[in-house]
């Protein structure tokens, strides 16, 4: 199972470099790869404040890698369908939540182009918007509410577990649902990063666009969608992995 970790270093007026690093671990047994999968449960967040400030995607984007502790015991819980499988992909839509808030975001900036014989009314109220931080607010009501996981986890897929896995697999579930239960707290602090870096980098193009320099504000959206590429194909990624998971568990709920 692959990990995948995006680091966005915004410097100066939101500029940002992105680096990309891949591991891909070798053949394992269904227990060790969900083992694997719980090691990265443990946040490295770095923020650095003043001339630089880094935004850290790791947990984000790994989050849905993390969940390959699901996927390598996905075929024996599809052999043992079970009506818990519809309460697994609520599981899997709270998480995703997330993802689709943050590439919604992301494209209302990096969609942008300003021309002043079309009229910029629309373009300066997305700016206005961005700059304000509402993604906070956004995110804050799309986020996966970890404890209502937990709960799904104890009343619904506990038994289905112990029932279709064998005690380690079982054993690699829980602490795999008993992390996501702290889970909140880390993803929202990802998730500001996230937001400062929109806000400031709306800030500075609405200073650009208020001064009349179109060239200059239309030359700062094209960089920014180019540098902040890997993340947002990353982000695509993880919201494909989870689809897919949702889907498959879809089907073994249908068989019940």
């Amino acid at each position: 199972m692959g990990w995948t970790e995006i680091i966005v270093r915004g410097k100066k007026k939101g500029q940002a470099t992105f680096s990309k690093a891949a591991e891909t671990t070798s053949e394992q047994t269904a227990e060790q790869q969900g083992q694997a999968c719980l090691d990265k449960l443990k946040p490295t967040h770095e923020l650095h404040l003043g001339e630089e400030q880094m935004i850290d995607f790791k947990f984000l984007i790994d989050l849905a890698d993390k969940l390959g502790v699901i996927q390598a015991v996905k075929d024996k819980l599809v052999r043992q369908p079970d009506p818990a499988a519809d309460k697994l992909v609520v599981v899997l839509a709270e998480l995703s939540k997330v993802y689709g808030v943050i590439e919604a975001e992301l494209v209302k900036y990096l969609s942008l182009y300003f021309d002043s014989q079309q009229g910029l009314q629309e373009e300066r109220a997305v700016l206005l918007t961005l700059e304000g931080g509402q993604l906070r607010m956004r995110v804050g009501e799309a986020r996966g509410h970890c404890h209502k996981i937990w709960n799904i986890y104890q009343k619904y897929l506990e038994r289905w577990f112990h029932d279709a896995l064998t005690p380690n697999e079982a054993s690699t579930m829980k602490n795999l649902f008993e992390s996501l239960t702290y889970a909140d707290s880390q993803m929202l602090y990802a998730l500001d990063q996230l937001t400062r870096w929109l806000s400031q980098e709306s800030q500075d193009t609405l200073v650009l666009v208020d001064d009349g320099k179109l060239d200059e504000a239309n030359t700062r959206v094209r960089a920014a969608r180019k540098e902040i590429l890997p993340a947002r194909q990353a982000i695509s990624k993880a919201m494909s992995d989870l689809m897919q998971l949702q889907a498959d568990f879809i089907a073994a709920s249908g068989k019940v």
